[in-house]
């Protein structure tokens, strides 16, 4: 699956993330990039911001059960839905985690380069 890295992605873009809201039919919702925050939550773990384009969405406001869901960008994966801000009512906004960062991390587990907070022997 081709992805996009942080460096092309730039406010104003449009993409669209994936989920399942009932049952097993994949719905797609349509997103724009707001901005990037760098050192979100912590150092080098930026995120990046997108507001939802759809009314339901920003009706209803984010939904926990969308965290993981797949965020893309012209058919590229650029992250996956991490988090979701109740504020301001008149939009709905979402942090996604950027797909370097999660293979990044990926790439350290396997390798057996310790993470914080694992729990496994060996581990942060």
């Amino acid at each position: 699956m081709p992805v996009m890295p942080l460096s092309d992605i730039k406010p104003g873009m449009t993409g669209e993330w994936h989920t399942v809201v009932s049952g097993t039919r994949i719905d797609s919702f349509p997103m724009q990039v707001v901005g990037i925050v760098e050192n979100f939550i912590g150092p080098k773990r930026p995120l990046i911001i997108c507001k939802a384009l759809d009314p339901t969405n920003i009706f209803t406001g984010p939904v926990a059960g969308m965290s993981g869901s797949p965020v893309f960008i012209g058919g590229k994966l650029i992250g996956a839905y991490a988090y979701g801000f109740l504020w301001p009512k008149d939009q709905a906004l979402i942090g996604v985690t950027p797909i370097e960062a999660m293979l990044e991390s990926g790439k350290r587990l396997s390798s057996g380069f310790p993470i914080a907070g694992d729990k496994r022997p060996g581990g942060g």
